[in-house]
């Protein structure tokens, strides 16, 4: 958690790459301590689109053609939890209730029908995110699910 936080996360706000979240213990702001339990971080990207993909598959992402070679996404780039409070939070609790109403919210305002994860082809994470709505898109550099928002 902290290496991104200490090393990317300010400069990436810096440059409007991304914003990044910190959700913190409100019962410790009381007794003037500042408990980090999570931080998550979001971004917009424009995703491509493998070619093996079924154009099924790609109307639906779309929503209207099935001949996009990208689109534009919600990236939840980054997501941790503090190990030292690792059980106050549950990962669920985290997408539930701060990662997708923020999405949500911004869709709103600006549109969007998707949210990306890109992650480690790791069982454990890729059963994290299935478990919590997101289907496998496609493999490039990392395994990337989807979750569809409307």
């Amino acid at each position: 958690m902290q290496s991104f936080l200490a090393t990317k996360a300010t400069l990436f706000e810096q440059i409007s790459k991304s914003r990044t979240f910190l959700i913190v213990d409100e019962d410790s702001l009381d007794d003037g301590n500042f408990r980090i339990l999570a931080y998550f971080s979001l971004a917009l990207k424009s995703l491509k689109l493998d070619n093996s993909l079924s154009k099924t598959r790609i109307k639906k992402i779309d929503g209207l053609s099935n001949k996009i070679e990208d689109t534009s996404v919600y990236l939840l780039g980054q997501l941790g939890k503090n190990e030292l409070y690792h059980k106050d939070i549950e990962g669920k609790e985290i997408l539930e209730k701060y990662v997708f109403p923020l999405v949500i919210q911004a869709v709103k305002y600006v549109g969007g029908r998707i949210i990306l994860i890109e992650c480690a082809n790791r069982e454990k994470l890729i059963s994290f995110y299935g478990n919590n709505g997101f289907v496998y898109l496609q493999e490039d550099e990392y395994v990337q699910m989807i979750r569809f928002l409307v």
